[in-house]
């Protein structure tokens, strides 16, 4: 079974709210969350740190996302 979280802080610094994606391991479910949360918060940037892929069966769809999202 996999997670259904990834990390996500939010910083806010100097007035601006950022966020800061790690381990999401290719999973969709957990991004699609995640993506939601963005657009309610709509913070004032994002930052992917790293652990994109890997193990679940969604990492083509993830980095599919990513590469709409530049």
């Amino acid at each position: 079974m996999w997670r259904t979280e990834i990390r996500c802080e939010w910083v806010a610094a100097n007035g601006m709210r950022l966020a800061f994606l790690a381990d999401l391991h290719g999973n969709l479910p957990a991004l699609e969350a995640v993506v939601a949360d963005l657009q309610t918060v709509a913070p004032d940037g994002v930052f992917w740190l790293g652990d994109l892929i890997h193990r679940l069966p969604w990492n083509s769809e993830v980095l599919d996302w990513g590469a709409a999202e530049r």
